[in-house]
């Protein structure tokens, strides 16, 4: 097969991507580390949403809203400041789906934008772990199930 100048061949139309912004938000975020159990920790996990999903709607309301929107890590729990494992997932850690996806889930929905943020996720198959996970709940698409996003990563931390 031949190609033109740019080597690419030659029918084969340039890939356009029409324009599109992205916003990143930096916050405050309270501690769940700093929660006494997980009644309390999950208490501060919940403002942190709150919080969140109220800069991610301000930012949607400009004339030109942004197509993607990301957190920072730890802007909804926290580090977990060494914290033994068992004890961290006990308090802060929760599986995908869940409450910490499902709000940004239906808040990328409503506004049919992208949003990219981390959680500490546990995960019944992996018992004892948890993991760094930054995911991407997505507007939604012709899909067989809406409870998948995007994309996700799943980090391995290891404990001290």
């Amino acid at each position: 097969m031949s190609g033109n100048a740019n080597g690419s061949p030659e029918n084969c139309a340039p890939v356009r991507i029409a324009p599109w912004r992205a916003t990143c938000i930096q916050t405050r975020s309270r501690l769940a580390v700093k929660g006494s159990d997980r009644l309390a920790a999950w208490a501060i996990i919940k403002e942190n949403i709150d919080h969140a999903l109220g800069l991610i709607d301000a930012a949607t309301q400009s004339a030109a809203p942004p197509a993607l929107v990301v957190l920072p890590e730890f802007a909804l729990q926290g580090p977990p400041h060494g914290l033994p494992a068992a004890d961290w997932i006990e308090k802060a850690c929760c599986p995908i789906p869940g409450a910490i996806t499902e709000p940004l889930q239906g808040l990328a929905r409503r506004r049919q934008i992208y949003i990219g943020a981390h959680q500490f996720e546990s995960d019944p198959e992996w018992p004892g772990r948890y993991f760094n996970q930054y995911q991407l709940p997505d507007r939604p698409r012709r899909r067989r199930d809406p409870a998948l996003s995007a994309g996700q990563y799943r980090g391995i931390s290891f404990a001290a």
